[in-house]
């Protein structure tokens, strides 16, 4: 990471913050580019290149990738446009790569001596992600029991769901009907932090208070859901590396004073490091193209986020890194099959389709993983340069 171009470079940089959308008019909001016209449907989904529209072009070249506090980090902006945008903030700006990322890995691993990073800093690992309900089962979405007009209240049912939402941390209105599409319509101004959370264990109701403007609440329809972290909210933390409150996975972090470099959503990485088939490749400070001597796990099973998937020796965490003579500083996933609280403890996801297809890579785990995110988590989850996703945010550098 700090070759560049023949070139050694005394500094590079990493943003503190996770990534938030700047436009020529306003700072952490959605502009139409940058949202994706999603199904209700948990699964990330595609949209139309901005190349392909003129307009949308447009909009782009006035959008940044940009690192500020108090923001909510943009979600669901298409992986091609989210480059785009990183790159705006003018040379030398980009999306985190996975030179910076191995970085930071390797000074957490030499720091703290330790490979289970979860053991030590659980972050915001412990909420709960929203998938629209099968079959009218709403038993797992937190939905409002009782309507109201310009309000910042809401009513739930005290469930397993409800009891992840804390003080402090982020949601985002949805509605049932529309489920995660909402988004596209109003984005972040439909995020809003818990400033309050009363029980009545009597009638199994919890009633949240949340900041911002008032907004309308429709009883059965109205969804509270879970949200990448507002950023910002370590800064009040003395220490480089300290944890928010306490260290329960229901808070955030920072590390070597980068804010919530795991945890509350995976990070997408440039595209200088993908796969296919089971052959790992990056660009080098020299933007040659390598390839890792081993081969990378394939898997068949899906993220277990429970203890049993913790514990049982095949979840897929991470027991064994590369090493190959020829690229010494890199180090990959080889060998899967421990459980999360040995060797790496981190969650390691590549189920190809199709051997051809070239995978791009996210990594960190998101707000739900509990013990399986970490800084070790890496997936390989798409291969369209259009793919947007529900917790899939960015993060920029400077190199």
């Amino acid at each position: 990471v700090f070759v560049k171009s023949g070139k050694e470079l005394e500094h590079v940089y990493i943003s503190a913050y996770l990534g938030s959308v700047s436009t020529e008019d306003a700072a952490g909001t959605q502009s139409e580019a940058a949202s994706t016209a999603a199904a209700a449907d948990p699964a990330p989904t595609e949209t139309a290149a901005a190349a392909d529209d003129p307009d949308a072009a447009s909009l782009l070249a006035g959008m940044r990738l940009v690192s500020v506090s108090g923001e909510y980090p943009e979600i669901r902006v298409p992986y091609s446009d989210l480059l785009e945008i990183a790159k705006n903030n003018g040379e030398g700006f980009s999306e985190i790569n996975f030179l910076m990322y191995q970085a930071l890995q390797k000074l957490f691993l030499v720091e703290t001596g330790s490979l289970d990073c979860s053991s030590l800093i659980r972050g915001y690992a412990k909420a709960y992600f929203y998938y629209p309900p099968a079959d009218g089962d709403t038993t797992k979405v937190c939905l409002a029991l009782e309507s109201a007009k310009q309000t910042n209240t809401v009513k739930l049912k005290t469930t397993s769901m409800s009891k992840k939402l804390v003080v402090g941390t982020s949601i985002i209105l949805l509605d049932l009907e529309n489920g995660w599409e909402a988004y596209s319509n109003g984005g972040t101004t439909r995020c809003r932090e818990i400033i309050s959370k009363d029980k009545d264990e009597e009638e199994g109701v919890v009633t949240l208070t949340l900041d911002g403007e008032p907004f309308n609440v429709k009883k059965g329809e109205t969804v509270i859901a879970s949200y990448p972290a507002r950023t910002g909210q370590t800064d009040g933390l003395a220490y480089t590396t300290a944890v928010y409150h306490k260290n329960n996975g229901k808070h955030g972090f920072k590390y070597r004073g980068i804010e919530n470099v795991y945890g509350t959503s995976l990070t997408l990485l440039d595209s200088d490091a993908f796969l296919i088939g089971t052959d790992f490749y990056f660009f080098d400070g020299n933007e040659m193209l390598q390839k890792i001597s081993e081969p990378v796990p394939l898997q068949h099973t899906s993220l277990d986020a429970s203890e049993q998937g913790f514990t049982l020796a095949n979840v897929n965490c991470i027991r064994r890194m590369s090493y190959d003579t020829s690229h010494p500083t890199v180090m990959v996933p080889v060998e899967c099959e421990v459980s999360s609280y040995n060797y790496y403890g981190d969650y390691w996801f590549y189920r190809p389709k199709t051997f051809g297809d070239c995978y791009y890579l996210a990594v960190g785990g998101a707000y739900d993983n509990e013990r399986l995110c970490g800084i070790f988590q890496m997936r390989g989850v798409f291969t369209s340069r259009k793919y947007a996703g529900n917790f899939h945010v960015g993060r920029i550098m400077y190199r």
